[in-house]
């Protein structure tokens, strides 16, 4: 399987990638560092920003792309439009974050979300990211995932 990891250098990203490599994919990550960490030397790295340079995203296709580091709806916009459908699914590693403080226990992935209301009158593009906006932030990245990706996987761990 061709997977692209949107990051992947880092944390989960990079252990997730690690074991894609481990298990015989095909493996790219798209990164902005100038550094191979070990354990991913024979994944192609795809050097960019997905804030503003996505020059070598232009080619190639891909079974999945798992995206561990969106947290601004633009940045899920923004890749949409350079995939162009070169992609088969898009797995957005997203946050319990998104569900919103007063869901009862065993509650089901249907609960009540975060309150994005906060961030109505704002450009989610210029909103800091902490602890108030982290989950609402990630509420309208998984809105755009689900705008664009008619096949998408969004994955809300707990603390990692």
């Amino acid at each position: 399987m061709k997977i692209l990891f949107i990051g992947g250098t880092r944390f989960v990203g990079l252990a997730m990638a690690r074991e894609a490599i481990a298990r015989g994919h095909e493996v790219s990550l798209f990164h902005r560092s100038d550094k191979i960490p070990a354990g991913t030397e024979s994944a192609i790295h795809l050097i960019g920003d997905r804030t503003k340079d996505f020059t070598s995203l232009q080619t190639g296709n891909w079974d999945v792309v798992v995206d561990v580091c969106g947290y601004r709806p633009h940045e899920i916009h923004a890749l949409y439009d350079v995939f162009a459908g070169r992609i088969k699914k898009y797995v957005f590693v997203s946050t319990v974050s998104v569900y919103a403080e007063d869901i009862p226990g065993n509650s089901t992935e249907s609960a009540k979300l975060a309150d994005v209301s906060m961030l109505a009158d704002k450009e989610p593009i210029t909103v800091p990211i902490d602890g108030e906006t982290y989950g609402p932030l990630k509420v309208l990245c998984e809105a755009a995932v689900r705008e664009h990706y008619s096949n998408n996987l969004i994955i809300r761990p707990t603390y990692i």
